[in-house]
């Protein structure tokens, strides 16, 4: 059985950020297990709406990972997935139009106001953002690059000095006139 098991609060922190781009539904296993590629050292999550990635070093098999609480620690253990994971590179975009870095401010309510408002400023006016995937990708002062590219297009969030990243699709309005 592959597993890996920390009590490092670094890890625990990067294992969380990761697990809360992680489906709450059960239609697809795929979105419901942490993904490790041993390859790059990403530890990576995703509910095919918002993508959380971080880079992990550690020494287990590429392969799909449920997270265990076990006291202080948590536990990566296999989940017994034979699943292929979907190809999470093709929708970060190569190029952005926009890029803004700022310094996350320490309250995390006021630092999602501040993400939120960054993201809206370049968003069409026929899309908007998911405030709840926002709050999951939110890390208090962190220096943080927001990019992304006019209309539905993804918005990537990354933290400098953190090694993570989250992707958030936007959605797309429907006004009745």
């Amino acid at each position: 059985m592959r597993t890996y098991r920390t009590e490092n609060k670094v890890e625990i922190e990067q294992i969380k950020f990761v697990a809360n781009a992680l489906s709450k539904l059960v239609l697809n296993p795929v979105y419901t297990a942490l993904y490790y590629n041993a390859e790059t050292q990403w530890l990576i999550g995703t509910d095919s709406r918002r993508l959380h990635i971080v880079v992990f070093p550690m020494d287990i098999e590429t392969g799909f990972y449920k997270m265990i609480k076990d006291g202080k620690a948590i536990m990566l253990i296999d989940a017994n997935i034979d699943a292929q994971f979907p190809n999470y590179k093709q929708i970060i975009p190569s190029e952005f139009s926009t890029v803004k870095t700022f310094v996350m401010p320490m309250d995390k309510t006021i630092a999602i106001s501040k993400l939120t408002a960054v993201i809206n400023k370049n968003l069409d006016e026929n899309a908007c953002i998911n405030i709840d995937f926002v709050k999951d990708a939110t890390i208090p002062t962190a220096n943080v690059i927001v990019s992304n590219n006019k209309g539905l297009s993804p918005v990537m969030i990354e933290y400098k000095g953190k090694s993570a990243k989250a992707i958030i699709m936007p959605l797309q309005l429907k006004l009745e006139d």
